[in-house]
């Protein structure tokens, strides 16, 4: 109804309701950017608004909630950009933030502060007033780029998480009270060429900090794990579960250090994800490339997923070692992700092929998020699953055994008892 009339002095020109219409006359009007007010606004409208400020060249933010505006008069009035992945994900749940408040005047050191969970940690914490907050970062170039994009109190921390005798170095100066372990190589096929330099980052360097958190009392010590760890089927899985084993194993034994996994799947957005790969080929004019048809994945948007685990960081468990495992949702077709940001794209599904080039060396169809035999209990926040069943268990001794042929750079014989 109020479509011609003016709200300070700007023209009502159309309802979300008929963007058909609107992009019909869109040459009528000098339009730049698409601004959303609403917060609650349904997740299809947003998606729609996207498509055409895509087709049509204009920018598109969403302004922030009422609670987050700055009391600071000086303080500039700033619409949030509206990324690909905060229309690909569900609908982002509002947590309990009190126990985020926790971390307030805390000393957190994160390692692998410069990926993309590390570098998500980094932005979020940093938000929660903590005392300080330790990046450790092995990439001098990942590291400039989240120090530069952070305020408050931080210190750099330059060096490999392989560097046993630094990092203790780092957390014996620093006493940290959290200490978030999301350093690790992550990329499948590098990894399953290279196994051994997976077993030195992933596994050989958490014994490390494990050891060394124990050694200084650190009060919490989390460990990033992944989807990839349950029934592995490639290196970095593998490599994964092992921490997963040698954690619980360790945390049952004598000590302060209160020891924690996080397990979940495909963050949206993160580096080497499959959405930055799409856009590009998509960008490109095609084609998409798909491992196999049938392939699905669990998709969270890294904020949320990064949020989660923060959370999962406070809560309180009788059992130390236990894991947190996040709800992803339901698992996602990647040939119906890919038609998605097509369209999202602005383009027409037909417009841009997609290719099948079969499943990399240990590549699963499909990914889940615990065992069968895991018994799965409910925590008191929605989205976090917990579990402290401990399978598989492996005597200490085989921890050693292993560690040693690493350190020898042993291929064979720790590939044995890998």
């Amino acid at each position: 109804k109020g479509i011609g009339r003016r709200i300070h002095n700007i023209p009502i020109i159309s309802t979300i309701y008929d963007l058909d219409h609107l992009e019909t006359n869109i040459k009528n009007f000098e339009l730049q950017r698409i601004i959303i007010s609403d917060n609650t606004i349904d997740a299809k409208i947003i998606e729609s608004l996207y498509i055409f400020s895509k087709k049509n060249g204009l920018a598109i933010g969403i302004l922030p909630k009422l609670s987050n505006f700055s009391l600071n008069p000086e303080a500039k009035f700033t619409a949030n950009p509206i990324a690909i992945e905060d229309v690909l994900g569900r609908k982002q749940k509002v947590h309990n933030t009190p126990l985020l408040s926790k971390i307030k005047n805390k000393v957190i050191l994160i390692t692998g502060a410069g990926g993309s969970i590390g570098g998500e940690l980094v932005r979020q914490v940093s938000s929660l007033s903590p005392k300080l907050i330790i990046l450790l970062e092995s990439n001098e170039y990942a590291l400039y780029k989240i120090s530069s994009k952070i305020k408050g109190s931080f210190v750099c921390k330059l060096a490999d998480i392989r560097d046993s005798i630094k990092v203790e170095k780092i957390i014996k100066e620093y006493s940290p009270d959290i200490i978030f372990h999301a350093a690790a190589l992550k990329h499948i096929t590098f990894v399953e060429d290279e196994p051994l330099e997976a077993l030195k980052t992933n596994f050989l360097s958490t014994v490390k900090i494990c050891e060394i958190c124990k050694l200084y009392n650190v009060p919490k010590m989390i460990f990033i794990s992944t989807d990839k760890a349950v029934y592995p089927s490639n290196v970095m899985g593998a490599s994964k579960r092992l921490c997963e084993k040698y954690i619980q194993q360790i945390a049952s034994s004598p000590g302060k250090t209160i020891f924690s996994i996080v397990r979940f799947g495909n963050v949206l957005g993160s580096t080497g994800s499959v959405v930055p790969l799409f856009e590009n080929q998509i960008k490109n004019g095609g084609p998409i490339s798909i491992t196999h048809p049938k392939v699905t994945r669990f998709f969270m948007t890294i904020r949320e997923a990064v949020e989660l685990v923060l959370i999962s960081s406070q809560l309180e468990s009788e059992n130390n070692g236990g894991i947190y495992i996040l709800e992803m949702g339901d698992s996602v077709l990647i040939k119906d992700l890919a038609k998605r940001m097509i369209l999202l794209s602005g383009k027409r599904v037909d417009e841009i092929k997609i290719e099948f080039t079969g499943l990399r060396k240990g590549e699963k169809l499909s990914e889940k998020l615990f065992f069968a035999e895991e018994k799965m209990s409910k925590t008191p926040i929605n989205g976090i699953l917990f579990t402290s069943d401990k399978l598989y268990k492996v005597d200490v001794a085989s921890y050693g055994n292993l560690a040693s042929h690493i350190i020898k750079n042993d291929t064979n014989e720790a590939m044995k008892k890998f």
